[in-house]
């Protein structure tokens, strides 16, 4: 996969070709790319060989050797043109039978390109578009002999890196094979219409797109079934002014859709792929929902469990302090840099009672107002029953006296697929955690990780500081690694998941915690936890894992594990390699396990 900043630019020669070729002297040889002479075969002037017959050479081809910017001889990776404006470059194909040219160019997520591939000679071109590293279907090009080309319109769905490959329209006997060129143009968008304006039909642009505004997401259905018949399915795809978010939705003909208009301008479009949504799986990937983002005081939703409460603001996100029983979902990153946050739920005494799902989203720059504050996070209190997940926080900066963790700093409900990059999480006190700072009751953190310091007097984990409240609390498929880890002294209890392990107060499995590399230590520090005794109650810490050799005061539970080791899968007794973990051979420092759905988050 090509990397931008690896793209090839044309070079100063060319450049200067593309101008010297203004006066259409094909006869020129300074560039084998760009020297065509060999095609006319004795024909006059202005004129080609062209199935054995001299005719004129068509303006169009005229005009574009005279933009041509590079050959494929010379470079095969690009980006495509600004919007409004034209890339043209050349290359050869059918030199033996299906011989054909490839190219990688790097895309953005609403970029909507027209590819036009024109013949030389009689091997007409076509060609095939497909994200690189995807298995989805390739979306390929119409052949127009009549006019020697080929073309297709094509709207990116997802930054990346985009395969384009051209090749003869038939097959040829062995030979030299003939010339192309390429034209590719970033359309500036048309102005959608009036969906009612049709009487029930869409405006057309060609076979696959079709653009309006949203009305009725009724009346899109209906027009579907007029057009499409019984048997089609579609991919409905949409849009803010400028493209600022591609929105992805699977449309089935008998199955309606729900789609919350905002009171900003949305086109929608349909491509519907030869009607196979299966084939555009690599689209379907970035399903976005609707938010208003002018709304108050969510975005959208009724706060239930099928329509919950839509967060696209930082207002939205304080606002869920007047819901702290309803549903919530995260549609968007969120910079909280600046802006004031209380603790969700602070005032309440059963805290948070709701879910909220962070939708793979990030928030950034969440702090606490202030440093003597008792149960400080994004949520004061997870209570029983409560929910969060899919969620990460970026650079959080939390610190009170007692009861501190950058999602929670008490927890009783679950929380699962979260977490913590450059967390700076303190307390004057006890009961500091990278994720909460006590896990009660019947809590329970699962799949989450946590990168950045810790700090407190005592109980002091990366995960949770202490497990306390004579449940049945959990913490498993959990890491942490840790930039520094601070207690009080020797004496108190500080560990790399759990702070304190209190005797029958909770279990940790399948974890490990890892030093970074700048690792600082002061006072008390256990590989896994601390307090966790002896005899039958050191079974609560299973199958957990550590780096040996670390810069730990006491080594007590859990295996230690060398750099190597860490790197194979086959070190980690009991995990799950298929559905939870990963390793990530190009990990920091050396390969190690990562959680799956970390691959899932936006970045």
């Amino acid at each position: 996969m090509c990397r931008e900043d690896h793209l090839v630019q044309p070079s100063p020669r060319f450049l200067f070709l593309s101008l010297a070729l203004s006066s259409l002297s094909f006869l020129s040889a300074c560039s084998l790319a760009l020297d065509f002479s060999k095609f006319r075969e004795g024909c006059p002037e202005g004129e080609e060989m062209v199935n054995g017959t001299c005719e004129p050479i068509p303006d169009v081809i005229a005009e574009l050797l005279e933009q041509s910017r590079f050959d494929e001889a010379e470079q095969t990776e690009f980006t495509p043109p600004a919007a409004g404006e034209s890339l043209v470059f050349t290359g050869l194909i059918g030199e033996a039978p299906y011989k054909e040219s490839t190219f990688t160019f790097r895309a953005r997520a609403g970029q909507w390109l027209t590819i036009e591939a024109f013949a030389r000679d009689q091997l007409v071109p076509k060609f095939r578009v497909r994200r690189v590293g995807d298995s989805g279907k390739w979306r390929e090009s119409p052949v127009d002999p009549t006019m020697r080309k080929s073309e297709r319109k094509l709207l990116i769905f997802q930054d990346g890196d985009y395969e384009l490959h051209l090749s003869p329209s038939h097959w040829h006997a062995e030979g030299e094979g003939g010339r192309f060129i390429v034209r590719m143009t970033q359309l500036v968008p048309p102005a959608p219409q009036p969906y009612e304006a049709h009487e029930g039909d869409l405006l057309a642009l060609d076979e696959n797109f079709f653009v309006f505004d949203h009305q009725e997401i009724e009346s899109v259905h209906q027009a579907l079934v007029q057009r499409l018949g019984a048997g089609a399915d579609a991919a409905l795809i949409a849009w803010q002014e400028g493209f600022s978010e591609v929105q992805v939705l699977p449309l089935k003909l008998g199955e309606p859709v729900q789609l919350a208009p905002t009171e900003a301008r949305t086109y929608l479009l349909i491509d519907y792929f030869e009607a196979a949504i299966d084939q555009t799986h690599y689209a379907l990937r970035d399903l976005e929902i609707f938010c208003d983002s002018e709304a108050s005081p969510f975005g959208g939703g009724e706060g239930s469990y099928e329509a919950p409460f839509r967060i696209c603001t930082p207002g939205h996100l304080n606002a869920v302090q007047i819901q702290l029983g309803a549903h919530h979902l995260l549609t968007r990153h969120l910079d909280m840099e600046g802006i004031e946050f209380f603790p969700l739920g602070r005032d309440a005494t059963d805290g948070f009672t709701g879910s909220f799902d962070g939708g793979g989203h990030s928030i950034a720059h969440l702090k606490s107002p202030n440093p003597t504050d008792t149960r400080v996070g994004l949520f004061a209190l997870i209570n029983q029953n409560a929910i969060v997940k899919n969620l990460v926080l970026r650079a959080p900066n939390f610190f009170g006296e007692d009861g501190v963790g950058a999602i929670a700093g008490v927890n009783l409900g679950t929380i699962s697929r979260v977490g913590v990059i450059d967390g700076i999480i303190g307390g004057t006190l006890e009961n500091i955690g990278g994720i909460v700072g006590a896990l009660a009751g019947a809590g329970m953190i699962k799949e989450t990780f946590y990168l950045g310091r810790i700090s407190g007097d005592s109980n002091v984990g990366g995960i949770a500081g202490i497990t306390e409240g004579g449940g049945s609390a959990s913490i498993s498929d959990s890491y942490a690694v840790l930039s520094a880890s601070s207690t009080g002294g020797a004496a108190q209890h500080g560990a790399g998941i759990v702070g304190n392990l209190q005797t029958n107060q909770g279990k940790v499995s399948r974890s490990y915690a890892l030093p970074s590399q700048d690792f600082e230590r002061t006072g008390s520090f256990h590989p896994i936890a601390a307090n966790v005794g002896g005899g039958e109650d050191a079974y609560r810490v299973e199958a957990c894992y550590y780096l040996s050799g670390a810069d730990y005061s006491e080594i007590s539970h859990g295996v230690g594990l060398n750099a190597a080791h860490f790197g194979n899968a086959e070190s980690f007794e009991g995990w799950d390699f298929t559905g939870i973990w990963f390793i990530d051979a190009d990990a920091e420092s050396f390969a190690r396990p990562r959680l799956q759905f970390e691959l899932g988050l936006k970045r």
